[in-house]
């Protein structure tokens, strides 16, 4: 892998993970992944944990996408839902110019209920200390930081 990773190469990942079963995407998995990393850290192989971080981070997006339609929200969609959904769909990379341009209509403070909403019913619904509960609450809270970013 020639490191960073192209945007193409991002996208081909991303249907990847999209594609696996949502059962295959367990805490077998997680801590599969987090055993790599830990062990490209060791190796100094930081393209390799830049590469397993993709993988978490669109995991995380792709589950919280999947638990939100599982909800079933009966409320119409608004502005900032579909700007969060938006940024749960794209590389992390690409946060930063999508929230700016994004908050100029939905508004910073709107994004941010949204996400917390999310992560109060969804994350906080997880099972307790799980691995799938810290990488979704990491992934949320870093969202929640760069918009709060916006405010400033």
């Amino acid at each position: 892998f020639l490191v960073p990773l192209l945007p193409d190469q991002i996208d081909k990942m991303r249907k990847v993970v999209e594609k696996l079963e949502p059962s295959s995407l367990d805490e077998g998995f997680l801590s599969t992944v987090d055993a790599y990393m830990m062990k490209s850290h060791e190796d100094g192989m930081d393209g390799m944990v830049g590469i397993l971080q993709k993988v978490l981070q669109m995991y995380s997006g792709i589950q919280i996408i999947r638990a939100r339609k599982q909800m079933g929200s009966d409320s119409e969609p608004t502005p900032a839902s579909d700007l969060f959904e938006k940024l749960l769909k794209i590389d992390t990379d690409l946060w930063d110019v999508e929230i700016r341009n994004g908050v100029k209509d939905v508004g910073s403070s709107a994004l941010i209920s949204e996400i917390q909403k999310t992560m109060e019913s969804v994350v906080l619904g997880l099972e307790n200390g799980s691995m799938a509960q810290r990488v979704q609450a990491e992934y949320l809270r870093e969202l929640v930081s760069r918009a709060e970013a916006t405010e400033k």
